[in-house]
């Protein structure tokens, strides 16, 4: 019994020892075998897994790779430069030590992140996923979330939660909301973010928008603005019906078109803080005693709710 369990012991030992990692892109390979990494020598779809299982650094940026299956066998991954290769999708649910990411410049519809708060890993993170093609990011569970820059995609819905985020750039997205109000910075001081090109951005919620209105009004779009509550603007509701407001600009009043047999119930303004500055159930609304600014209308009839933005000179 005792030579069966050693020799068993044996044959285990070996097979971890000859364990190999399929690298089914030959681009990806020779990237490897560029580097000295794959001790095999030879271009053959796998390399040992010995050879890649405690890398911490591994750069093969620009190499025309499409796939990289077996990045999930780099356990102990710190640092990786993926860029400039014709990547599509990324998944490094396998990677609890990674704290550098740079996959920039790809095709990336797909990205899936090892969430820190279930790691062993508390340095910060960064993560470059600009210009690539992605419509969504999921950052939960990145509560050390130092740097990201996502620009240049399509990405419509973005939760940032995370307690030491110093740099964003979502500049060139689709966003419709973003909320800061989990950000610990909260006094946004060293926080260096831009949300420019963002054109169906309207509100950014923060916890002092008086601040961030008077601070930070180069880092957005001219028709996005600053609030404790973006939901008490109504910008996020669908028009359901077709509706007009005029003159817009205007100084001391305006007027409501209403279209076929829509009748008013109720009309709201917030201010550019979210906060409820009038209510009236008139078509015609004098401004006069508002100060000038961008304000919001949430105007309520017998067939639902819509919204538009005003601007009082």
């Amino acid at each position: 019994m005792k030579n069966y369990l050693i020799a068993f012991c044996l044959v285990l030992s070996s097979a971890c020892l000859f364990s190999q990692t399929l690298i089914p892109d030959a681009n990806f390979e020779q990237a490897l075998l560029n580097q000295n990494i794959d001790s095999d020598g030879i271009l053959n779809g796998q390399v040992p897994t010995s050879d890649i299982n405690s890398l911490s650094i591994l750069d093969v940026n620009n190499s025309n790779i499409a796939d990289l299956t077996g990045i999930e066998d780099f356990e102990n991954l710190i640092v990786l430069n993926c860029s400039n290769n014709n990547l599509t999708s990324l998944d490094f649910s396998n990677q609890p030590e990674l704290e550098d990411i740079d996959c920039s410049h790809n095709l990336l519809t797909s990205l899936t992140l090892y969430p820190t708060s279930t790691g062993t890993n508390y340095a910060d993170i960064r993560l470059y996923c600009n210009n690539n093609l992605l419509t969504s990011l999921d950052l939960n569970g990145l509560y050390l979330l130092n740097i990201l820059d996502c620009s240049f995609n399509n990405i419509q819905n973005l939760s940032i939660n995370t307690l030491s985020l110093t740099q964003l750039d979502v500049n060139n997205n689709n966003l419709t909301e973003l909320d800061f109000t989990t950000n610990s910075s909260e006094s946004f001081i060293d926080f260096d973010f831009n949300t420019k090109s963002n054109p169906n951005l309207l509100c950014i919620a923060v916890n002092d928008p008086v601040y961030c209105t008077a601070n930070y009004a180069s880092n957005k779009d001219s028709q996005t603005v600053y609030a404790t509550d973006c939901a008490n603007l109504g910008i996020t509701e669908l028009e359901s019906y077709s509706f007009n407001i005029y003159p817009n600009p205007t100084k001391t009043k305006f007027t409501i078109q209403l279209k076929n047999t829509t009748e008013l119930k109720k009309v709201t303004i917030y201010n550019n803080l979210g906060q409820h500055v009038l209510t009236s159930k008139k078509l015609v609304i004098n401004t006069s005693k508002l100060v000038s600014g961008l304000y919001f209308l949430e105007i309520e009839t017998n067939k639902g709710k819509g919204s538009k933005k005003l601007i009082i000179e």
